[in-house]
């Protein structure tokens, strides 16, 4: 870290969160001017009993736990006061009740940062720069698509709600994966299969490693249906679920033999990062957060 810098700030994920976050922080004039620099929890050099050798989320919770109970969060000498500071994906912790509350952790507005891209970002240029559209092909994906996070939510409620019960109820053995694609809709996409789903949510609770599950189930469900309640369903997508739900829905609008070579579908996540505007209303959140501690 430069003498000059100020800000220290520990991030999860390797595919855009790095460059995510680098551009919201130079668009934000506090963080500028006292110097910050991104990196990934994994490459810090630290003692298994502060997180191992592994990255992602557990490791920077770990971490955090660690420096705030150190007194290490800020620390001051003489060339000045320095701050670490965790921005991490929102996930699923705001429903399950884990995530941690302090002005050095800083989380998604979305579930994780590969989502707020879809959400924020210029979806139908994206699909055009990936799949080399003409602009009359990207007029008709862009309408053809819409709002296909929130479509998504939508279609996956049920699944969506699995993954919450997994994570608060924390289930052992559990054969489900939250994090893949719908394990109970016909081919991910299709119909919601009623029986698979029964079959799911029996294991989830039978299998539960928590106390008072009935309580807890009812405390998850009921954060899960706020966040439809309020229109706000698309804030509990993954980002790793998009592009290949881009690439079922993309696909649909050429039922015949595609005149576009799809094998872009894959980085549109990437090229969204592009057409992002850090300084539009959606980053407002995290510039009131990042001023706290810049």
């Amino acid at each position: 870290m430069s003498r000059r810098t100020a800000l220290w700030i520990l991030i999860e994920g390797r595919i855009t969160d790095a460059a995510f976050y680098d551009r919201l922080l130079a668009a934000n004039a506090k963080a500028s001017a006292v110097g910050f620099d991104v990196r990934l929890v994994e490459t810090l050099k630290m003692s298994p009993a502060y997180g191992g050798a592994a990255g992602g989320k557990q490791r920077a919770l770990k971490l955090f736990d660690y420096f705030k109970r150190t007194r290490k969060l800020t620390q001051m000498n003489r060339a000045g006061t320095r701050r670490i500071v965790f921005m991490l994906d929102r996930d699923l912790d705001f429903l399950t009740g884990s995530n941690r509350r302090s002005d050095h952790v800083i989380y998604t507005s979305a579930r994780d940062a590969e989502a707020e891209l879809h959400i924020n970002g210029d979806l139908p240029a994206a699909l055009g720069t990936a799949l080399s559209l003409t602009g009359a092909e990207q007029r008709k994906v862009a309408k053809h698509v819409g709002d296909h996070v929130r479509a998504l939510a939508d279609s996956w409620v049920e699944w969506i709600r699995i993954g919450a019960l997994v994570a608060g109820l924390r289930p052992y053995p559990c054969a489900i994966r939250p994090g893949k694609v719908s394990a109970i809709h016909v081919s991910a996409y299709g119909s919601l299969d009623l029986a698979k789903l029964a079959q799911v949510q029996a294991d989830i609770i039978a299998n539960a490693q928590v106390q008072n599950v009935s309580t807890r189930r009812k405390f998850i469900e009921n954060r899960v249906a706020a966040f439809y309640s309020r229109g706000e369903q698309h804030l509990l997508v993954k980002g790793k679920w998009l592009p290949a739900h881009l690439n079922h829905v993309v696909r649909s609008a050429f039922p015949s033999k595609p005149p576009v070579d799809f094998n872009g579908i894959h980085v549109v996540s990437k090229i969204l990062l592009h057409t992002l505007d850090f300084t539009a209303p959606w980053s407002a959140p995290y510039h009131r957060a990042i001023n706290k501690v810049a």
